[in-house]
């Protein structure tokens, strides 16, 4: 929707209103998940055309802020809810973390901060590397392994960490294998979709994350999981009007050797999310939304 709006006008950003304790949050989240740099990272302040302007501002000071012009901030119920992972942590682990130490939060972001800088530094390196390393064996096990995953990651974006190993260490060169390509073939895993409903906040997840949200009443069940077929279309999260699937793969930059294992998936009318570049803009999660479908990839 936001998107759509920016359309009409000459906006050249949309501004979210994630706070400090938000991205506190977001870090304690993908800690707990066992992340790396790019999870520890949490939200960037400037994200494509989402900008988030207030990462540095606390809810207190917000809060603070709106009493003293006598003005009463929205609160969505949900954000209560303790069956949720987001709020037990907001609610039972913050407040021992504040008790252990009141600065613990600012410090927390700053560690967020630094982490990101991290993270988009060793993305730059990555692009960097000739564009030959990722299928030369030989070279690629003279790699770090740090720098490793992120080939591997590059590759196949939708990898989870034992995924990634798994590859990483299985395309250890051998004499016969030296000048092959390190795939995601060598695993025998077979991609499913795992489909839950939440109440969760979708401005939490990118539309070009490893998870998708869609709304639960507009999609058909049950969802399949297959890669793509020569015509495939789908009209991607902020467009009017479907594009070729093979366009949006491009603008992507998803590298011409990952495009075809890519899982595309389908209720059964339409693609409705590619893991790492979009969701149907059909299915997207509006203000009008009652229900949210969570998926992720699973590999069995």
């Amino acid at each position: 929707f936001l998107r759509q709006i920016a359309a009409t006008t000459t906006s050249t950003a949309i501004a979210l209103g994630h706070t400090q304790d938000d991205q506190v949050e977001t870090l304690l989240l993908h800690l707990l998940r066992g992340s790396g740099s790019r999870g520890l990272g949490a939200m960037r302040r400037r994200d494509g055309d989402l900008a988030r302007p207030l990462l540095d501002i606390s809810r207190q000071e917000i809060e603070t802020y709106l009493a003293r012009l006598h003005l009463t901030p929205r609160r969505d119920p949900t954000n209560d809810d303790v069956r949720f992972t987001r709020n037990r942590l907001r609610k039972q682990l913050l407040p021992a973390i504040d008790a252990f130490d009141p600065a613990a939060r600012e410090l927390l972001a700053r560690t967020a901060d630094i982490l990101g800088e991290e993270d988009r530094f060793l993305d730059q390196h990555v692009a960097a590397l000739p564009d030959g390393i990722a299928h030369n064996r030989l070279a690629f096990a003279k790699l770090p392994p740090a720098i490793q995953r992120r080939v591997v990651r590059h590759l196949v974006p939708d990898a989870g960490f034992l995924e990634v190993e798994a590859i990483r260490r299985t395309d250890t060169p051998t004499p016969t294998n030296a000048n092959q390509p390190p795939t995601a073939t060598s695993t025998s895993s077979t991609p499913t979709v795992a489909v839950t409903t939440c109440s969760c906040d979708p401005s939490t997840f990118e539309a070009r994350g490893q998870v998708g949200h869609l709304d639960a009443d507009l999609v058909r069940l049950p969802l399949t999981v297959a890669t793509r077929k020569p015509g495939d279309r789908m009209r991607p999260l902020g467009l009017s009007q479907p594009k070729r699937l093979q366009d949006i793969l491009v603008d992507a930059h998803i590298p011409r050797h990952v495009r075809d294992n890519l899982p595309v998936v389908s209720d059964g009318e339409e693609i409705v999310w590619i893991p790492g570049v979009t969701v149907a803009e059909s299915k997207r999660v509006t203000a009008a939304t009652h229900r949210q479908l969570h998926l992720e990839i699973e590999r069995r």
